[in-house]
């Protein structure tokens, strides 16, 4: 049967206004409470499930609850408050189904269908296959403390504040009449848990918010016990503080299962809900599976994985007025939707905005896929508009909902002869990769190479094998080839990418042109500082490109050599600088384009050493002046300018040189040059001062002492002198002085000679004789002693009579000059004015 009414049309166009959501930085892809459903044998039947959780429930046990945030974007500072609410409002006002939040976790692992609270181990789930587990499971769910619940591994705790606890939808507090009551979480909240700092949060768009809702208990409201709940950290988790004065008196009923009750949870952002556990209402159901088809052959077979979060929506008409829901694949791939009225229902998936990582397989399959740049996209495979089976058929999607992104094709499921349709299946796949290869068509030069490179350009799952095929049998599994100029041809590549789907064949064209053969010729060895050194290309007679079809020249040099003629011919000259070597490159280029480059290095031998030897003057007139040249495997070359001649030969090693008569100079120049290839040279000059400035060199005697009487002529020794360019050069005395003693007949006398050659260059020396007194004076006397009577004045009148005689003495000195004196002294004693004279 094939339906597709104009209501149903319009059923779309409502599904389209309501696919967005107000939030700002993190999406809903799924609300989940933990579902344990007894199977009547005693045991359970547990998963995360968006519908009834079942009627295992009683009050006072905690129900765990699991949120999946999608495209979370932490570093949006807009980021909208993620807040939870509790409704009672839509059945008995007397019913209140929650009364405390605890275990608010984050983390990025989607938990198993087993998992509904962390054991005492960390990370593990309490078994959860019997009633009697689940009753142990929910009342220990890890708890060594109010408020220290074990995490799941790879979760976070989330410190939830009381301020944000149990506010009404605007976040204020008020009394029990609310009917609803909300905790939020925070972008700060998500920061904090990974230790206050963005950087530390996981890099996902992906998490999951795990927490407990707690089913009130009637007996506390029956007996009035809240009071005893309002002691830390109770208000830390929530509760309804009941130590407030607006809830100290409220008596009303816990969850008690009333009939027709309505509570459940719900997001205030994105209209997400969950019911709070109530016995289960006779409901129609629909519901189906979610697949990887790999293959694309609308079959799920062996191997082909269950796709979890993904959008399912289903809308209908009723009373003339459209309805729709929205349902998320769980984790094993299972969606469905129950409590529905009898209808016709449309249901249809999304692709433009499906999910494209998850816990199941099929995401690690395919996720991959979505990495790549450009992504690859989910193709609708199964149902097409011929698909039927029990209660429905495959239809056209209206356009309206295509544009939006649905699926091509959707199911008509006819809810009316049956309260149950479970076959509502989808299936999707990545198709097989695109390929190009990079470049498609080239052309190389020989003896070059290109590489080719096989480009996956769009669809695919990676990561993809190569086979590559071409010329001479050949094969390669790399992405990238290199293709040498000796193998021309078509390349062609297939592209095999994760899941075993195959591209068609991707090919590129190899073209080769053929290059010149040439060499550059000229001196292999060039002298230092040389000149005019010629080079030439000399192309091979087997060349396949003549040198006519060349287009181009271009030299260079480095090294100890500069071009000095033109670098764009097919000839250069290069003068060379300091010894060592240079290298001539040339690159030539032809009529196709194609360059060919050879190089050739040049060694640059130093010039020999030049000196002559010795340096100095010579005289005026001299003749044989010997000058000398380094001894080698040389040829000489002497030349003279100026005051002299070469007498001689002007080709030996040493040469000898005659010198002018005037005080003039010359110059002598040597020019040599090695006996071996290439005959390097040097040339270097010396310039003779021909002249005579040095003056002779004269030696006086030495000083000396004689006693006098002197003789009449002191004995002087006249001095000898010699000269470098005067034999005989003129002694003569030019100064003699006489100096007194201080003795009488004591003196000195000082006399200079100087010597002067034929140039007037002269030079002095000094001899000095001392005559000295170093003989004392030759004493007589024949006196003896005498006693003289005093004059009665006390002076001795006789005695200085006496001594003016000398008292009889004589003296002798053979230089003369003697000097009487005496030491008489007169002194007093006793006997009046006596004394003594010696």
């Amino acid at each position: 049967m094939k339906r597709c009414t104009t209501a149903l049309a319009v059923l779309f166009l409502t599904l389209l206004t309501m696919s967005a959501q107000a939030q700002t930085g993190w999406g809903v892809a799924r609300y989940e409470g933990f579902r344990a459903d007894t199977t009547g044998n005693g045991t359970l039947n547990t998963s995360w499930s968006t519908g009834n959780l079942g009627n295992t429930w009683n009050e006072g046990e905690w129900v765990p609850y699991l949120l999946e945030l999608k495209n979370v974007d932490l570093t949006n500072t807009n980021f909208s408050d993620i807040t939870v609410c509790y409704d009672f409002t839509g059945g008995n006002a007397n019913a209140r189904f929650v009364d405390l939040v605890r275990g608010v976790q984050i983390g990025t692992t989607n938990l198993g269908s087993a998992q509904g609270w962390p054991s005492d181990t960390i990370g593990t789930a309490f078994p959860l296959t019997t009633r009697a587990q689940l009753e142990t499971a929910q009342n220990n769910q890890g708890l060594t403390g109010f408020g220290y619940e074990y995490l799941w591994a790879g979760y976070k705790k989330i410190d939830v504040d009381t301020i944000r606890m149990n506010r009404d939808t605007n976040g204020n507090a008020g009394g029990p009449a609310d009917g609803t009551r909300c905790f939020t979480i925070t972008r700060q909240n998500i920061i904090d848990a990974y230790g206050g700092n963005i950087a530390n949060v996981p890099n996902t768009t992906t998490f999951y918010i795990y927490f407990n809702l707690h089913l009130s208990q009637t007996f506390i409201w029956n007996n009035n016990l809240q009071a005893q709940l309002n002691a830390p950290p109770t208000d830390i988790w929530g509760g309804y503080l009941y130590g407030y004065t607006a809830l100290a008196n409220d008596v009303r009923q816990g969850s008690g299962f009333v009939s027709g009750s309505s509570g459940q949870t719900y997001l205030t952002l994105g209209n997400k809900t969950v019911p709070i556990p109530v016995p289960p209402q006779p409901a129609g159901q629909i519901s189906g599976i979610k697949f990887h088809d790999i293959n694309g052959n609308q079959v799920r077979d062996g191997g082909e994985a269950s796709l979890d979060g993904w959008p399912i929506y289903v809308g209908t008409v009723i009373g003339g007025i459209p309805i729709s829901d929205t349902a998320y694949t769980d984790n094993t791939g299972a969606w469905s939707l129950t409590g529905l009225p009898q209808s016709v229902y449309l249901i249809s998936e999304e692709l433009d905005t499906a999910p494209t990582s998850g816990s199941s397989s099929g995401y690690t399959n395919a996720a991959p896929a979505f990495a790549q740049t450009p992504p690859s996209e989910w193709v609708q495979t199964y149902p097409d508009n011929t698909s039927t089976g029990t209660g429905i058929d495959g239809v056209d999607t209206p356009a309206p909902a295509v544009l939006a992104g649905y699926g091509p094709y959707s199911w008509e499921a006819m809810l009316i002869n049956t309260t149950t349709i479970g076959n509502i299946d989808f299936g999707n796949h990545v198709p097989a990769p695109v390929c190009a290869v990079y470049p498609a068509d080239t052309t190389i030069c020989d003896e070059s190479q290109v590489t080719l490179t096989a480009q996956r350009i769009a669809q695919g799952t990676p990561p993809y094998s190569y086979l590559w095929s071409g010329p001479n049998n050949f094969s390669a599994t790399t992405q990238s080839i290199v293709v040498p100029g000796t193998a021309p041809g078509t390349y062609t590549v297939t592209l095999t990418d994760a899941n075993g789907l195959t591209s068609s064949g991707c090919s590129a064209i190899v073209r080769v042109f053929p290059i010149p053969v040439f060499s550059i010729t000229g001196d292999a060895e060039v002298c230092e500082l040389s000149a005019g050194n010629a080079y030439s290309v000399s192309f091979d007679p087997n060349s396949p490109v003549p040198i006519g079809n060349i287009t181009a020249w271009s030299w260079s040099i480095t090294g100890n050599g500069t071009i000095t003629s033109s670098t764009n011919t097919s000839s250069v000259t290069v003068a060379a600088t300091g010894s060592g070597s240079y290298t001539l490159t040339l690159t030539v280029t032809d009529n196709n384009g194609c360059t060919e480059t050879v190089t050739r290095t040049i060694t640059v031998k130093a010039n020999p050493t030049c000196s002559i030897t010795p340096v100095g003057d010579v005289c005026p007139g001299s003749t044989g002046n010997i000058f000398n040249a380094p001894n080698g495997a040389y040829t000489y070359a002497w030349s003279i300018s100026g005051n002299g001649t070469i007498n001689g030969s002007t080709t030996g090693q040493s040469v000898s040189v005659d010198a002018g008569n005037a005080a003039a100079p010359f110059t002598l120049t040597l020019t040599i040059t090695e006996t071996t290839f290439p005959f390097c040279t040097s040339t270097c000059s010396l310039v003779v001062n021909v002249q005579d400035i040095e003056p002779p060199t004269i030696t006086c005697a030495a000083d000396t002492t004689i006693e006098c009487p002197a003789p009449g002529t002191l004995p002087f020794t006249t001095p000898t002198a010699i000269d470098n360019c005067d034999p005989n050069p003129t002694v003569t005395v030019t100064n003699t002085v006489t100096t007194p003693g201080s003795c009488p007949n004591e003196y000195s006398v000082t006399r200079t000679w100087t010597a002067t050659d034929i140039y007037n260059n002269s030079a002095s020396c000094s001899q000095t004789i001392y005559v000295v007194d170093t003989t004392p004076p030759t004493i007589a006397t024949n006196a003896s002693n005498k006693t003289v009577e005093c004059d009665g004045n006390g002076n001795a009148a006789d005695l200085n009579t006496w001594l003016a005689s000398n008292g009889g003495a004589s003296a002798s000195d053979a230089c003369g000059g003697v000097t009487w004196s005496n030491n008489f002294t007169a002194l007093s004693d006793l006997c009046g004015a006596t004394g003594s004279a010696t």
